[in-house]
């Protein structure tokens, strides 16, 4: 229970960060729309829905840029559920170069939630479907 509440904590911390980052919102011009299909499927773009598969075992072979990926996906996932901002800002956003800080504190983030005990086999989305439910 001690763990669950950590993750939560922690999406609660992603939704701040998240808060921040809208501020590069007006970038948002060119990035594929994020949808909701009736099958509760969820969708941030096809360069990074894979990522919200990945596990801690892929994260711990991942290369930095696949990690950064991984946050990309997680954040615009996290900004789409909680109404902050859409996944396509989020992405727009987090993709420039001048967001790199944000970028790596969400990489930090990321790395705790995958080194909790129950997070071991878990996907970075379930990590996220877990701590927003925390939230409700």
């Amino acid at each position: 229970m001690k763990n669950r509440l950590w993750i939560a904590v922690m999406v609660g911390v992603m939704v701040v960060l998240l808060a921040t980052a809208c501020g590069a919102k007006d970038m948002a011009k060119n990035t594929p729309k994020a949808t909701k299909a009736v099958e509760d499927s969820w969708f941030v773009s096809e360069k990074y829905d894979p990522y919200l598969e990945y596990t801690n075992e892929d994260w711990e072979e991942a290369n930095d840029e696949e990690k950064a990926n991984v946050c990309i996906a997680y954040t615009a996932y996290v900004s789409a559920m909680t109404e902050v901002a859409t996944a396509e800002e989020m992405v727009t956003a987090l993709e420039v170069p001048e967001m790199r800080g944000q970028l790596d504190t969400v990489i930090s983030t990321v790395e705790g939630l995958l080194r909790i005990p129950e997070a071991d086999g878990m996907t970075i989305k379930e990590l996220a479907d877990l701590g927003l439910s925390k939230l409700e």
